[in-house]
């Protein structure tokens, strides 16, 4: 291959697609198909079918298969120019070393790069002490073999093993770029629950090698690394032991020698019998380490290895809430965590969890305030675990007006007469208590009967008790879909709520209530489940229903959200449309039968599709909003009140009145704290909010401050959801680019991305948006490559309207820094074409900073002038102060006016 004359701005693309390509494993027969198929020059697809040709099957799962055997020749002893220790520059085999990166009992490990011809991958080399004791070379064997079986996300590759021309044995493992887990959460100051997450994925890994019968025996933070994407890789199976295969004496005398003793198991202590429960002890000494900051055993005036061993055989390990230093940390530990500590680490093998999976399900369990296995089963414990995780109120009053089901028939259906409704009632209670009977671990259910599998359970009986009661059938079905949106779960609700529509269509009345109330929560729940299309055409109908019947709250209801499913759906006039119509029915005959919350409701729907669509009236809706919510409240601080302030702020923001609308967001923050403390969700969607607006006002600095405290707020919550945090995280990450602390905001949004790329389910919406923040600050820190590669993962996932043309402004940055200046003007003018004509200013003045500085760059300054002059000029009106952003266009404008004599002429003051 010494003669394929690669140019080296060529190799990250070839490298890339030969590394897809053997993932691939294509056949011969394939190969050609895919190089067809793939978006690359002639030139690069070229050398890719040589490359393939020349090396098949390299790196696939048959080379695994057949790596070289690592044995010493049994020649005579290496010379002494061999025992010397390896350098920067020495080649071994086909690698050349470049740095150590770390050395240990066995041997040391380099990052090292190829330099046969192949693409120049990357490495971590692990190279053995080459004077070690007999069973080395076994030990070294042992792990390849090990590696060749492990295909997991969490555990670093084994690409190449074998021997270099001295007899000296190599592994050629994934290089990872990361942090031990332990200093990574420090440095990033993790709260507890995203280390529990963090914890969960190096469980499943460990797990995963138990499925391969391999027993790691070296777990601890060192071996267990976190990217700055926040990804995670086990690393290190030198003393692992195949439980299929007994090894020699020689061998585990050799593992129990190399284990890591602070994190080793008793029976690694004593000698004894090696199985997975030995992993289990050792992940829960991470963990413990992890979570009370300190590890379980800390010899006062003790410090021999000795000591420590005979602590960790002997000794009891207390409980971490009392290890931990923070009071507010002791408080979370106790109680489930401490317990699950504690299982994790009991002396006998036999009492702790059977499986790694079981430590994993009591931890997940925690983390939805569910019973754990490690606590013991009592009433009161699942009492507080069942209202810990639903909130409701404990009393049988509460119990009888929400019906259990998060405030069925009383919520929902007010008009019945007081006869009917007490029967309805009394039927819906009965039916509640006893399905809350059919929970009860003493009648057979799980310790972790949850509110969703309640509700879910309560469906079933629905269907099979209620057949011959179509109507109450109906009722409480929606009840049950209505409530279980509250819990998240929306393609649970969506399923049900089906089953409701249609058993409504078949059974009943065409103009039954209850059938019609349930097509518009069956609504509702598709604008949540994100299928706007079906969602406006049943909430249409369902609209049409409620105006025929009268029903003046279920008509606002359909009419509102028939508005955010034509917003979804890119239908701003529809939207604006359907939140009039239901703003319309305030003044209709049927005003006298809504409740005042439904106004407020249609009022600040209506400032929201205004707003979305760029037309004039938000703030006043905004302000009938506030003045009805503050009319049914008085001067209480309610949320209500502080959402339709938010509303008006909004308004405030997108009409360029920024200073009075972060003074109002100021205030509304300033009252959550007071009227719900600090860590209250309310009160973090208040700092958010505020952020928003500061971001908008370019006063990033202040939206460092606020997105700082919003992050600290989500870290205390705890039942944050991860997407939350994730976009906070972003947020974040975008304040810091604000002020050009790049290298901050590539761990925020590295965190974002590994929580949204993490996302059960489809990939969340926001994830190529948080890639294409990183992307470009990386371009700014000069990481090309690195930002390339993210542009593609962008760009996988298409972005709608100001976003996707943003974008691609960004790619076009990009290219002008790689001097593809063609690429540079046509994405330049594409991205600023595909603007829409409803793209907030604030959004639009970085669009025209980012194409005018794309084609300055590329040579084309007349063609700057004007964006970088309407950036100027946009900044200037809706920034409070001089951003840094605002400051380059400035300095760009005048770069592109002096390269252009006529620009200049012409030039506006700033």
């Amino acid at each position: 291959m010494a003669d394929l004359n690669v140019r080296p701005e060529d190799w990250p693309s070839i490298s890339r697609r030969l590394d897809e390509a053997l993932a691939l494993a294509l056949k011969p027969a394939d190969q050609a198909r895919w190089l067809e198929a793939i978006d690359e020059p002639d030139d690069i697809k070229s050398t890719l079918r040589r490359l393939l040709a020349g090396s098949p099957g390299v790196e696939t799962g048959d080379f695994l298969g057949e790596l070289p055997k690592l044995t010493l020749s049994a020649g005579p002893a290496p010379s002494a120019d061999a025992m010397h220790a390896p350098r920067a520059g020495t080649q071994v085999g086909p690698y050349r070393l470049l740095s150590e990166l770390g050395r240990g009992g066995m041997g040391t490990v380099w990052l090292a790069e190829r330099v046969d011809g192949q693409p120049r991958r990357k490495v971590a080399l692990k190279l053995p002490h080459l004077g070690w004791a007999p069973g080395l070379v076994e030990r070294l064997g042992r792990e390849r073999d090990i590696l060749a079986s492990l295909e997991h996300p969490n555990i670093a590759r084994l690409y190449d093993a074998g021997s270099d021309a001295l007899g000296r044995p190599y592994l050629a493992l994934e290089y990872v770029d990361g942090t031990p887990i332990d200093r990574y959460c420090e440095a990033n100051g993790l709260p507890l629950r995203e280390r529990l997450r963090l914890l969960l994925r190096v469980a499943a890994a460990v797990a995963f090698a138990h499925t391969r019968l391999v027993v790691h025996r070296d777990l601890k933070p060192s071996n267990i690394l976190v990217t700055n994407d926040g990804d995670v890789r086990l690393l290190d199976f030198g003393i692992a032991k195949l439980l299929a295969d007994d090894a020699t004496g020689e061998l585990t005398r050799a593992g129990a020698e190399a284990l890591t003793p602070e994190y080793a198991s008793p029976e690694q202590i004593r000698g004894s019998a090696i199985g997975t429960q030995s992993d289990i002890y050792s992940l829960g000494v991470v963990a413990y380490e992890l979570l009370a900051g300190r590890r379980p055993y800390v010899l006062e005036g003790r410090r021999s290895v000795a000591a420590l061993a005979e602590a960790i055989a002997t000794a009891d390990v207390p409980p971490a809430s009392r290890a931990a230093a923070d009071p507010a940390l002791q408080r979370s530990l106790a109680g489930d965590l401490d317990a699950i500590l504690n299982k994790a680490l009991k002396k006998d093998p036999a009492e702790r969890y059977a499986t790694v999976d079981a430590f994993v399900d009591d931890i997940e369990r925690h983390l939805r305030h569910a019973p754990v296995a490690a606590r013991p089963d009592t009433l009161g414990y699942r009492a507080r675990k069942f209202l810990a995780r639903n909130t409701l109120q404990v009393s049988a009053a509460a119990v009888v007006s929400v019906a259990v089901l998060a405030g069925a028939g009383a919520a929902l259906w007010q008009a019945r007469e007081a006869r009917n409704q007490a029967a309805r009632a009394e039927q819906v209670k009965d039916f509640a208590l006893s399905s809350f009977a059919d929970a009860d671990t003493d009648a057979g259910a799980g310790t972790g009967t949850t509110a969703s599998e309640l509700l879910l359970a309560a469906q079933a009986r629905v269907e099979q008790e209620l057949a011959s009661r179509p109507e109450m059938a109906v009722e409480l079905m929606t009840s049950i879909g209505y409530s279980l949106l509250g819990q998240g779960k929306v393609p649970e609700a969506v399923a049900i709520l089906r089953k409701a529509v249609d058993l409504g269509a078949r059974e009943l009345d065409p103009h039954n209530r209850y059938g019609m109330t349930a097509k518009v929560v069956y609504g509702e729940a598709l604008v949540g489940a994100g299928d706007p299309k079906q969602a406006a055409g049943i909430l249409s109908a369902a609209a049409d229903e409620a105006r025929h019947q009268g029903s003046a709250n279920d008509l606002i209801e359909a009419q509102r959200w028939l508005a955010g499913a034509k917003i979804d759906l890119g239908d701003l006039a529809g939207a604006v449309e359907a939140a009039r119509a239901a703003v319309a029915v305030l003044d209709s005959p049927l005003a006298a039968g809504v409740r005042r919350i439904n106004a407020c409701q249609a009022w600040l729907s209506l400032a929201n599709a205004l707003g979305n669509a760029t037309l004039p009236g938000e703030s006043d809706a905004a302000r009938k909003g506030l003045a009805i919510a503050r009319e049914i409240y008085g001067q209480r601080l309610a949320e209500p009140v502080v959402s339709a302030r938010r509303a008006l702020a909004n308004a405030l923001s997108r009409e360029g009145r920024a200073a009075e609308a972060i003074a109002e967001l100021t205030s509304a923050r300033d009252d959550m704290v007071r009227l719900l403390g600090p860590a209250h969700p309310s009160t973090e969607f208040s700092y958010h909010s505020l952020g928003r607006a500061q971001l908008e006002a370019g006063d990033y600095a202040g939206a460092v401050a606020t997105f700082r405290q919003s992050v600290a707020i989500m870290a205390a919550l705890p039942d944050a959801p991860a997407r939350s945090v994730a976009l906070e995280e972003m947020n974040l990450g975008v304040a810091l680019d604000g002020v050009r602390q790049d290298e901050e905001a590539l761990v925020h949004f590295g965190r974002s991305i590994a929580i949204f790329a993490n996302a059960e389910g489809d990939p969340d919406a926001y994830l190529p948006r948080a890639r294409s923040y990183k992307a470009l600050a990386l371009t700014r820190l000069g990481r090309i490559e690195e930002a390339d590669q993210l542009f593609r993962d962008a760009a996988a996932s298409r972005m709608p309207g100001a976003a996707g043309s943003i974008h691609t402004l960004r790619l076009a940055y990009l290219r002008s820094r790689q001097q593809r200046t063609g690429e540079a003007i046509e994405l330049a003018r594409s991205g600023l074409a595909g603007l829409p004509a409803s793209t907030p200013k604030y959004a639009r003045a970085t669009a025209d900073l980012l194409a005018g500085t794309s084609l300055l760059e590329s040579g084309r300054p007349d063609d700057a002038v004007a964006p970088l002059r309407e950036a100027v000029a946009l900044f200037r009106e809706r920034q409070l102060g001089m951003s840094a952003e605002h400051a380059e266009a400035i300095a760009a404008l005048a770069r592109a006016e002096a390269a252009t004599p006529s620009g200049a002429a012409s030039a506006p003051p700033r």
